[in-house]
């Protein structure tokens, strides 16, 4: 008699969402010493936690945020996974760029910048 293998289940644990503590804490990291300051209006908020979140800090002759959003559909925004992205502004405050600068792998932070 042959036994058939059947394929490895897939285990899909629940989503680890960070809170408000951790949040920083990365922010923190990256800023690396600089002062910051929190963007009016966005800290966005659900049944979950924080879904979004922006700080600004100097960055040479402008300013830059580093965004915060958490994987999912939000009205203001979209993400495919929890993560840390840099937005690089010019002096006038109009976006010039952005890249990752850290992602949620599990349960732990990792800095991509």
């Amino acid at each position: 008699m042959s036994t058939i293998e059947q394929p490895p289940k897939i285990e899909n644990s629940p989503e680890h969402i960070p809170n408000e503590e951790k949040i920083l804490s990365v922010f923190k990291k990256l800023l690396n010493g600089k002062e910051y300051k929190e963007v009016a209006g966005q800290k966005k908020v659900d049944g979950k936690g924080i879904y979004m979140w922006a700080i600004e800090f100097p960055d040479g002759g402008g300013k830059s945020q580093y965004l915060y959003t958490r994987k999912g559909k939000y009205p203001e925004t979209e993400a495919l996974e929890t993560g840390i992205h840099v937005v690089y502004l010019d002096n006038t405050g109009e976006v010039v760029g952005g890249t990752d600068a850290a992602k949620l792998v599990g349960e732990k932070w990792e800095i991509t910048e």
